[in-house]
């Protein structure tokens, strides 16, 4: 059973960009690097969005579920 989406994961080539308009969504900079930045949102969770330096992408999401055999069940 699928419990929650983890968390985001997009390509930016202006991360200060993508940074004032996570915020906008009330999005705070967990981390930051010069070519990658996490963002924690209102949860316990460590951060929910992720973004990396490089042409505008989205990479995917990461799902939290209950166990591996929930995964199988979306692979086909």
């Amino acid at each position: 059973m699928l419990k929650k989406l983890s968390h985001v994961r997009y390509q930016h080539p202006d991360l200060d960009e993508i940074s004032n308009f996570l915020k906008e969504f009330g999005m705070e900079t967990s981390k930051k690097s010069t070519d990658e930045v996490w963002f924690r949102g209102f949860g316990l969770d460590h951060y929910v969005s992720y973004a990396c330096k490089g042409p505008r992408k989205f990479l995917g999401g990461a799902l939290e579920v209950e166990s591996h055999e929930d995964l199988e069940r979306w692979e086909t």
